[in-house]
């Protein structure tokens, strides 16, 4: 949208804010040669953590066995920074692989709570040269919602870099966070805390256009 919009000669702010189901979320621009390159949300509120799931009913939501749910560091739990995520650690870099979104527990565990989305991750470095760069994978599931998985989770990312702050005391956290691998479509989010407020950034590249016209009223 930057992009194009400075292509029509149109000026943009430093920071925009957009409106959004989770609140008002600020965008800062980030320019090279006077050209926008990248973008980094905040998120809109402070974090919360709301319950926690046992394993075996994270396990069922993500289609996976108890064994596969890491639990050392934290249970499988219920986060927000604007948006409800329940976050859940694997054990391997395979058992996230093999994760997805399991509808009929989806709608049997999590909807009743008003949460829809899961977001599952492995601090274990994938194979592939694009990972390995990287310090946590991810997936994120929202079946309830349609999107069977999505390839790039601002909401979800910022949620569990606040979240694994709060897990360190609050602890200034700068992470690198891969999604979509597994489903072909390759993202990279660059994921902050800072003085308790939690960050996300990242480029993109345009995957389709067009246009519409609006008939008049008048």
């Amino acid at each position: 949208m930057a992009r194009q919009a400075e292509a029509q000669g149109r000026a943009l702010p430093e920071t925009l804010l957009f409106e959004e189901k989770a609140g008002l979320v600020p965008v800062r621009l980030e320019r090279e040669n006077g050209r926008v390159v990248r973008a980094e949300l905040m998120a809109p509120e402070a974090m919360t953590r709301r319950s926690r799931m046992i394993p075996e009913n994270a396990a069922a939501c993500l289609g996976l066995e108890p064994a596969d749910i890491r639990t050392d560091h934290h249970a499988p739990q219920v986060v927000s920074v604007g948006l409800p995520f329940l976050i859940v650690e694997l054990a391997s870099r395979d058992a996230l692989r093999r994760a997805h979104g399991e509808l009929a527990a989806h709608r049997r565990l999590l909807a009743s709570n008003g949460i829809s989305s899961v977001y599952a991750y492995t601090r274990n470095a994938g194979e592939s040269a694009f990972e390995k760069g990287s310090d946590i994978q991810g997936r994120m599931f929202s079946p309830l919602d349609g999107i069977a998985e999505d390839p790039a989770t601002g909401s979800a990312t910022v949620a569990a870099i606040a979240f694994l702050s709060a897990l360190e005391n609050g602890t200034d956290l700068s992470l690198t966070f891969t999604q979509g691998v597994d489903m072909g479509r390759p993202s990279l989010l660059e994921a902050r805390t800072e003085a308790g407020k939690a960050y996300v950034a990242g480029s993109c590249v345009p995957v389709m256009e067009g246009t519409f016209t609006l008939e008049s009223a008048v």
